[in-house]
């Protein structure tokens, strides 16, 4: 394996791979668009809508399973933090533990079936615990199983979804599709929530039957898909080996190496995280409400970052600036660390947000782009561990508020975040040569 990713079409046919497009599909080989022009032509493509539904719904699923059991174990088990910590930590705990197996099977299997079988499983996962709510038969650990099986389907849905939709719409148009579906998940962000806290209100068993019609819709719309990746009837080498071939493959890959660095950067998002409802209890006094303004915001601004790409469409010098992206949300967190008034306060979130959400656009259509057709899988799925960092970013955050106070903390991730982005731009030829 050479140390330069070939930046060749992964939708084209490989040794390991044959991407047979059906229908419309094969209209991505035309001429390269760019913005609004490539987003039309890309939503032409039947099967990348199917996928769409079926890669989108997944984000407010996530946002209400998270309210709903989160809320249904404080009411069950006289308002338990830590169990309901725990509930909620399971499924992330299981796709760090599982994430980089799954991306091994990603590159060795037909990825349409992964992305069918493991919305079946959520759905069904939904539609139990909705079950065993209504039934009188819920326990608090139920959830523990369940979202433990949820979590490893994660692990599946995330690497075999990213990496299906380049084979579907091309590299060249790689930024559109992303664009459009972190659009979405922003919007479903905010809709998720909403929806959840509704029908808690007239019965916690009607947010997990919800959950289990989301992934349900999101299973038949998989189920629809006609384009398949073929794998070649070569040998494959032993599933272990494939696994060292992975990680050796990006570790020795600089442009890789750096790009990974940069997602574990996520830990320091995750400590401002941790740091924002404090601020607006003990600094901002604005209590509950102004809280759950706060994160609004955010949402907002992330959404705004991902319509941008989408409008503007394929920038130049990515690399530059995804640093830049990662500088803005550090003097965000600066603004917001220093700041004693609430407007001021709410503008640095809305910053963080649309920075945040260029750069979770740009960072997975990077690291695609730049990776060997048959390490995709594996490279994504080494990905999301990182920015799974965001999880342990609350704990750690969690701890530090505690020993040296919400402020000096979210200085500490402000220049954690920016000291991360310009060593791994100081140290990578690649990044900033990255057009």
């Amino acid at each position: 394996m050479s140390a330069k990713a070939p930046l060749t079409d992964p939708a084209a046919a490989t040794p390991q791979e044959a991407l047979v497009p059906v229908g419309d599909a094969a209209t991505t080989a035309a001429t390269p668009l760019h913005g609004i022009a490539a987003v039309r032509r890309i939503l032409k493509i039947r099967d990348f809508r199917l996928v769409l539904i079926g890669g989108g719904l997944p984000f407010p699923g996530f946002q209400v399973r998270n309210m709903a059991q989160a809320w249904l174990v404080l009411e069950t088990e006289n308002s338990s933090l830590l169990k309901a910590g725990l509930v909620n930590a399971v499924p992330g705990i299981a796709v760090i533990l599982f994430s980089f197996v799954a991306g091994a099977v990603t590159d060795r299997s037909e990825r349409r079936s992964i992305l069918i079988w493991t919305k079946l499983v959520i759905a069904v996962a939904g539609f139990l615990t909705a079950y065993l709510v209504a039934s009188g038969r819920f326990e608090w650990w139920h959830l523990i199983p369940i979202g433990t099986v949820i979590g490893v389907m994660f692990a599946f849905v995330n690497p075999a979804t990213q990496t299906f939709t380049m084979d579907l719409v091309g590299r060249e148009s790689l930024i559109s599709s992303a664009a459009i579906g972190t659009t979405i998940a922003n919007a479903g962000a905010i809709a998720g929530p909403a929806a959840a806290g509704y029908l808690l209100a007239r019965g916690p068993e009607l947010a997990f039957y919800l959950l289990g019609a989301i992934y349900a819709v999101a299973f038949v719309a998989s189920a629809l898909v006609r384009t398949r990746s073929q794998r070649s009837e070569a040998p494959k080498a032993p599933f272990v080996a494939d696994l060292r071939r992975g990680l050796k493959y990006a570790a020795s890959t600089p442009l890789i190496k750096w790009l990974l660095v940069l997602a574990c950067a996520s830990l320091f998002a995750g400590m401002f995280q941790s740091a924002m409802p404090l601020f607006a209890r003990d600094i901002l006094k604005v209590g509950e409400v102004g809280y759950g303004a706060l994160v609004a915001v955010q949402g907002a601004g992330s959404l705004v970052g991902s319509l941008v790409l989408l409008v503007r469409g394929n920038p130049r010098n990515k690399g530059r600036l995804i640093v830049l992206d990662s500088l803005a949300a550090m003097v965000a967190m600066l603004i917001f660390a220093v700041s004693p008034w609430y407007a001021l306060s709410v503008l640095a979130v809305i910053a963080f947000g649309a920075a945040m959400g260029v750069w979770f656009v740009l960072m997975p259509t990077v690291l695609q782009t730049n990776s060997a057709p048959e390490m995709r899988g594996r490279v994504m799925s080494l990905f999301f561990i990182a920015v799974l960092g965001l999880q342990v970013g609350w704990v750690v955050g969690g701890l530090l508020d505690e020993v040296i106070g919400i402020a000096l903390t979210t200085v500490i991730a402000a220049l954690g975040a920016g000291g991360v982005a310009v060593l791994a731009y100081v140290r990578s030829p690649d990044l900033r040569r990255l057009a």
